[in-house]
C-alpha cells in the first residue's frame, strides 16, 4: 500500500548571522510565507530564546517541515507565515549557535543586540516596519525587556508567562538552586552533545532553568531525578482553576 502526501511548501526558512555593533555574532532563522511576491511587505513576530532557536533536521524532518506536516509544536514558523507575518527567531549573546558570552539572563549587551535584529528587520526589503515580540518563560521575559529600548518600530509585545519581578525571581531561583545543590539534586538535563561538550555544565548555575518547577521528577530515560522546567500547561491550569 502506497502512501501519498498532498502538501505544499507554506514557509521558507534562511539561517544567518548578523554582527553587533562589537563584533559578536548572533544566529537567527528568518521565516517567510513561501508566496511572498517581490515588493510586498509584511510585519515581523520575533522571538527571543537562551534555550536554542531551532534544531538541526533530518532528511525526513526537513521535508516535513518544508510541507507543513510537523508537528503543532514544531510548526511556528509555518504558523505565522501562513498568518502573514514574517517570523524571526533569536539565540540571545553566548547561547545556541550565537557568539559571545552569556554573562547574566537580560544583561544590557543582550537588550541592546535585539535593538539591532530589530533595525535590521526593519531594512528588509519584506519588512513594513512593524515588529512585534512574544514567547514563554524567559523568552517572555526577554520580549518585555525589549519594550526598555523604546524601538519605535516595537509596536506590540506579548509575554505569554514571564515574572513580575525578574531580580526577586532570580534571587530566589538561586536560593532555590543553592539549596538543591546541597543536597547534591542541582543537575539539570542539557542537550546530549552539550553536555558531552560540557560536562561541568549541568552542575552550574548559569545553565539552570530560570523557570523551574516546584518538584523533582524521574527521567525515564536515565532514570535520574532532577528539576525541570515549568511547563506552560501548569500555567493554564492555574488560570481555569
Amino acid at each position: 500500500m502506497a502512501l501519498t502526501l498532498s502538501a505544499r511548501e507554506t514557509a521558507q526558512r534562511e539561517s544567518l548571522y548578523l554582527t553587533t555593533r562589537d563584533g559578536v555574532k548572533i544566529a537567527i532563522d528568518v521565516w517567510l510565507p513561501a508566496d511572498l511576491k517581490p515588493g510586498k511587505k509584511i510585519p515581523t513576530m520575533m522571538r527571543s530564546t537562551c534555550y536554542w532557536r531551532s534544531y538541526q533536521l533530518s532528511p525526513v524532518g526537513q521535508f516535513m517541515e518544508n510541507v507543513g506536516l510537523t508537528p503543532n509544536d514544531f510548526k511556528e514558523g509555518q504558523t505565522w507565515a501562513e498568518a502573514g507575518y514574517a517570523l524571526v527567531l533569536v539565540d540571545v549573546r553566548g547561547s545556541g549557535a550565537s557568539f559571545g558570552q552569556w554573562s547574566i539572563p537580560w544583561s544590557d549587551d543582550e537588550i541592546a543586540d535585539l535593538g539591532e535584529v530589530v533595525d535590521w528587520i526593519i531594512a528588509q526589503p519584506w519588512s513594513n516596519r512593524r515588529v512585534g515580540a512574544y514567547g514563554v518563560s524567559y523568552d517572555g521575559a526577554t520580549a518585555e525587556m525589549l519594550t526598555m529600548l523604546n524601538h519605535p518600530a516595537v509596536k506590540a509585545v506579548a509575554p505569554q508567562f514571564n515574572e513580575l519581578d525578574l531580580h526577586a525571581h532570580l534571587a530566589w531561583r538561586r536560593t532555590l538552586f543553592d539549596r538543591d545543590r546541597l543536597e547534591n539534586m542541582h543537575e539539570v538535563e542539557l542537550p546530549h552533545a552539550l553536555a558531552r561538550k560540557l560536562p561541568s555544565a549541568p552542575y552550574e548555575w548559569k545553565w539552570q532553568y530560570v523557570f523551574a518547577a516546584d518538584d523533582f521528577c524521574r527521567d525515564p530515560r536515565c532514570d535520574r531525578v532532577r528539576r525541570h522546567h515549568l511547563l506552560p500547561v501548569r500555567i493554564q491550569r492555574a488560570v481555569r482553576r
